[in-house]
This record gives C-alpha cells, structure tokens and sequence, in this order.
C-alpha cells in the first residue's frame, strides 16, 4: 500500500442548476449550499417528476458520487416514538440500468447529510437521472396507498437534493 495525499479533486454539481422535469422544483432552503434544493421527485408510478445533472470525466471510470440530501418523510407518530421512513431514489447513469439508493432519515427538510454512491462513467459527457415512485406491494400489482389510502406506509419521493460531488473513486499510484 502506498500512502496518499489525501482526498481526489472532485467537481460540484449544485441540483438547483441540473435539469428538472415534472413536479421537481427549486425551493428555497436556509441549510442548502446556496439556499436552495430541489423537491418533487417521485410520487405516483409511472411519473416523469425528474433531475438530471450533466456531469464530466477527465477518464471512464468508477468515481464517488457524494450526494448533499435531505428526508424528511415521517408517518405520523405513535406515542412517543416517530416513525421515520427511507426515501429511495433510482438513479441511472446515461440511460442506463437503474441503481435504487435508499436515503435515511434527516429529520428535516432543512437538515442536509451526506451519502456517497460509486458510479460508472465515460470520458467526457455523462447523465446522472435521479427519479422516484411508490415502489409497489410484494405481488408486484397493488400498493399500500390504495390499499390504506392516508396512511404513510412508503415514501414515494426521492429526498430534497441539494448537490451532488463527483470525483475519482481512485488514482494511479506514483
């Protein structure tokens, strides 16, 4: 092993400059690098509720994709005890196949943490489309908010994105 010089450069996409489409929305957020994020990814199947940020690579690759997010998604509580929940969102690389992520739980829409994904990328232009939906009960037909109509059983929102930094995943030992 060969020590390093510590962390690769990595380039910053901020969500509110990506490209929305549907319902996705810039919203102004005191905590957001910038003051503001993107909400309204996701909801009912099928929905074209989107944000796709146009990315570059010196080299293809795998790079870490850091994503500033934040989930405030919670069922209403019982007694003392939230209830929290994961919003997913899946993620496709230049049209490719999908990688669901799940996102835990920030306790607030203002309250931003950090999760990093590995990414496959190709030298040069690249799409990374963040979209969401309600995912659907285990036949694969019915879901819960038909079923239990206003009772929050899933997220059907992807989380409010702040930005997103890609850099190298790894570099060339000298």
């Amino acid at each position: 092993m060969r020590r390093t010089d510590g962390a690769l450069p990595a380039k910053t996409y901020q969500a509110e400059n990506a490209q929305l489409a549907g319902t996705a929305q810039v919203t102004t957020l005191s905590n957001a690098d910038g003051g503001k994020a993107v909400t309204g990814v996701g909801v009912a199947p099928g929905n074209g509720n989107t944000v796709t940020f146009h990315v570059t690579a010196d080299r293809p690759g795998t790079y870490a994709m850091r994503i500033r997010y934040a989930n405030p998604e919670q069922a209403e509580a019982t007694h003392y005890n939230p209830d929290p929940l994961a919003r997913h969102a899946d993620i496709s690389v230049n049209g490719g196949a999908v990688q669901r992520v799940l996102f835990p739980h920030s306790f607030h829409q203002n309250n931003f943490w950090e999760l990093t994904v590995p990414v496959q990328l190709k030298a040069g232009d690249n799409t990374l489309s963040f979209r969401s939906e309600e995912l659907p009960e285990f036949d694969g037909k019915t879901y819960a908010s038909d079923t239990w109509p206003g009772i929050l059983l899933r997220s059907s929102y992807a989380p409010v994105l702040d930005r997103i930094e890609i850099a190298r995943f790894s570099a060339p030992a000298r």
